[in-house]
């Protein structure tokens, strides 16, 4: 471990009982950090950085300390080896460091009111990275500082406002929550590096892996494996929480599952701050459904054994022709009110007719007697979760995009969009220049795909025309789009319509089709193109259409579609 003497601003290196008392800094990186390279060779006296160097240290010799730690400087980032062996040694440094320093560079007076919610205190970036979060936890005794390193508080004295701040329930007693309490924590943080969300958490979990920059999503997902491995906490499958309470059971509400038990991304545990844990309660209403301790590695990667209880009869629609068992696991975990009392968390599970296994994409929060009324039974499960969970990744996704239509020839063509259609999810349509509208989304993948519609209509005519428009994960995880037109009677509604033909609909697309031709009833032919673009800086796929006259436009290419699985679609 490499220390910063505060007096001379010289690197020393110490190894384990060697290791002298020290402070540490806790920081956002920002232009012009000193390295551990440019310290050394006097290039970073020059460096926008260095006054942040030079007065933690000022601080540290004033509090009586002759070491301090600074990662910007600290560590070797060139060696690979040795970032590896900072990152699993992080958070054990923060813990054992005699006092953090905690440096929020965008408040600029400490002796602000930082009561107030639009406070730079409370809007500090500092809040919201990644790496801050254990910074925050593992230390006793945290002070923070303002840009000209005068002291706001102490992590003790502020302790309502920062809770308040990073919906952590109690700064003091950390161990005693969940891993989904945890994770909700640092639902909500940003890291530069994808991998680091995953990375940065390491220490929360007491868990030790190596780093493999370039896996992506993976690293969270391998992170979740090794936490289970360690704790068997089955709080870690309680991802996926309703901004609202969903009527259990109710067809209604249903979502087309996810394929994946555990969670691909950080911020689907988002909201689970608060967590409680009903172990005996849970035990009376579920005496035969339970998550075994057994985790048993295989060829195929991971097997998890539970008893889950069992639906006798597929009831949902549109899966009753796709899903072969349907099972309801019930979760020690829940939370409770004055108004509804306790609700625990259950996770809905489904295996195909390949055996393969899904989940619906949130929680069902759900009542013991709700469950007992059921007389559901329970059956021996086994789920295996693949050691590279990167297809996983890829087939579920975070991102929010959106599709453009862009409708300025319709008017010109006495022709007019009647109706819209976008199979269920969560989305919304916003106009656009008063012509175009566009269509954001922002769900899960599902097996079928997202499909839209279009119904445009004219008044010399009984039948209207459907622009279709299918988003599908391909098999090897790639997003692949298609277009299309159908014809509609002016009677039929495009909703109804949709929902019954909805399963057979992907076999009338052609895979990564993007432009088509339809002809009118007046001897003229509507097309429409389909390319990725950006609007408003945000990536859409943008439809156009055009109307021609007596002749059918040619041409038909594909979209490439590779960079387009992140988007998370319903």
């Amino acid at each position: 471990m490499r220390l910063l003497k505060t007096n001379t601003i010289e690197l020393h290196e110490y190894f384990d009982a060697q290791i002298p008392p020290y402070a540490i800094l806790s920081h956002r990186w920002e232009d012009g950090e000193v390295t551990l390279q440019k310290l050394q060779s006097g290039e970073g006296i020059q460096m926008l950085g260095y006054r942040k160097i030079l007065k933690c240290c000022e601080q540290a010799a004033r509090d009586g300390w002759d070491y301090v730690w600074i990662d910007t400087c600290c560590i070797d980032k060139t060696s690979s080896a040795e970032l590896s062996e900072a990152i699993n040694s992080m958070y054990r440094w923060y813990q054992k460091s005699q006092v953090c320093y905690a440096y929020l560079a965008d408040v600029p007076d400490a002796m602000d009111d930082h009561s107030r919610q639009d406070s730079p205190f409370q809007q500090s970036r500092w809040f919201t990275r990644g790496w801050t979060l254990q910074e925050l936890l593992a230390p006793n005794f945290v002070e923070f500082y303002d840009q000209n390193w005068n002291e706001i508080g102490t992590k003790s004295s502020m302790r309502a406002l920062v809770q308040e701040i990073t919906n952590i329930s109690n700064l003091v007693n950390i161990d005693k929550a969940c891993v989904a309490e945890k994770f909700s924590w640092a639902a909500g943080r940003v890291t530069t590096r994808i991998e680091d969300l995953a990375y940065c958490l390491m220490g929360l979990f007491d868990v030790n892996m190596p780093l493999l920059y370039g896996e992506g999503h993976n690293a969270f997902l391998r992170l979740q494996l090794e936490i289970w491995i360690r704790t068997n906490d089955e709080s870690i499958f309680a991802w996926g929480m309703p901004s609202l309470e969903v009527p259990w059971r109710d067809p209604s509400s249903a979502r087309l599952p996810i394929p994946s038990v555990v969670a691909p991304r950080l911020h689907l545990f988002e909201g689970l701050n608060g967590t409680e844990n009903f172990e005996k309660i849970w035990e009376q209403t579920f005496p035969d459904a339970h998550l075994l301790d057994a985790i048993t590695l295989t060829n195929r990667g991971t097997r998890l054994d539970f008893r889950a209880l069992k639906f006798p009869v597929i009831r949902i629609n549109q899966k009753s022709d796709f899903w072969r068992q349907e099972f309801l696991l019930p979760l020690k975990f829940g939370r409770k009110d004055t108004v509804q009392g306790i609700k625990l968390f259950a996770v809905h599970l489904y295996q195909n007719s390949e055996r393969n296994w899904y989940r619906d994409p949130l929680l069902e929060l759900i009542s013991p007697e709700a469950v007992k009324a059921n007389s559901l039974k329970s059956e021996h499960i086994l789920i295996d979760v693949p050691h590279d969970f990167r297809k996983i990744a890829r087939q579920v996704a975070t991102d929010h995009l959106g599709i453009l239509f862009d409708m300025a020839s319709l008017s010109e063509a006495r022709l007019q969009v009647s109706e819209r259609f976008c199979s269920p999810g969560g989305y919304q349509w916003t106009k656009i220049g008063g012509k175009s509208q566009l269509l954001s989304l922002a769900e899960p993948s599902s097996i079928y795909g997202v499909f839209v519609a279009l119904r445009i209509s004219a008044d010399w005519t009984e039948w209207d025309v459907l622009l279709l428009v299918q988003y599908k994960v391909l098999h090897d995880g790639r997003g692949a789009t298609s277009l299309s037109f159908q014809s509609i009677p002016r009677t039929q509604r495009l909703d109804d319509w949709m929902n019954r033909r909805r399963p057979e609909l992907s076999s009338l697309f052609v895979e990564e089709n993007d432009r088509g031709t339809y002809p009118l009833r007046d001897g003229r032919y509507i097309s429409a193109s389909l390319k990725k673009g950006i609007h408003s800086e945000t990536p859409v796929f943008k439809v156009t259409t055009t109307i021609s006259e007596g002749k059918e436009h040619s041409g038909v290419y594909a979209v490439a579609g590779s960079d387009i699985h992140e988007a998370f679609w319903p």
